[in-house]
């Protein structure tokens, strides 16, 4: 009950300092969508071409100075959450960050992600939180790095690679076509009285052929 009446008494101090759109969407709201994706790793991939020669590894506490100071990234940084990986050029300047998540460190993961992410199964890995620095964004070069990272996890015996994309951001869906990801589920964030949910949907019917006219 007294968890209740925190809620009513946090509700109206929002509402009285003009915070009635937030505190509406935390009432009750079906919102955030991301597509869930995900890849088969026994089956061949296309290996996409690129003129610039690149190569992926483990990151290193040099490469920080390269990507943004989030606290997100710090956080996954400072459980020491294997493992992250770069993408660099032939003259080893990283410009592309990606997190592998496996089932063993799901302890780590519910710290990082709590609900928001499901965790893997023993046959299946995550790539998440990727980051490209903006000078390298909408170029090709970085399907050639998720193509790399693909590789990466096949060579750990993992088949599946799942990861999710804001609907919104179609050009990041686009790549992950490119290297072979096909649309999985729907995942939504749900508002209920202030309590937060994550739910999966299956795929609208006519979700498929959208994907498809999808440009490469």
């Amino acid at each position: 009950m007294n968890t209740f009446f925190r809620k009513i008494k946090l509700f109206f101090s929002m509402i009285a300092n003009g915070y009635h759109k937030q505190m509406l969407k935390k009432i009750y709201s079906n919102e955030d969508k991301s597509l869930v994706l995900r890849v088969d790793l026994e089956k061949k991939m296309r290996v996409p071409s690129s003129k610039t020669e690149i190569s992926i590894r483990p990151y290193k506490e040099s490469d920080y100075k390269y990507f943004p100071d989030t606290k997100s990234d710090d956080l996954l940084l400072s459980l020491n959450m294997p493992t992250c990986y770069v993408a660099v050029t032939s003259e080893n300047i990283p410009f592309y960050r990606q997190w592998l998540l496996q089932k063993p460190d799901k302890e780590k993961f519910r710290i990082a992600f709590g609900e928001f992410l499901p965790i893997p199964k023993d046959n299946e890995a995550m790539l998440e939180r990727v980051y490209v620095v903006p000078e390298y964004r909408g170029k090709f070069i970085n399907a050639q790095a998720g193509y790399l990272m693909n590789q990466k996890v096949k060579e750990l015996g993992i088949r599946w690679i799942i990861t999710s994309i804001y609907l919104s951001n179609t050009r990041s869906i686009r790549a992950s076509k490119i290297v072979g990801f096909e649309p999985y589920k729907i995942q939504q964030i749900r508002y209920r009285f202030f309590k937060r949910s994550i739910v999966y949907n299956d795929l609208p019917k006519d979700f498929y052929e959208k994907f498809k006219m999808l440009k490469k």
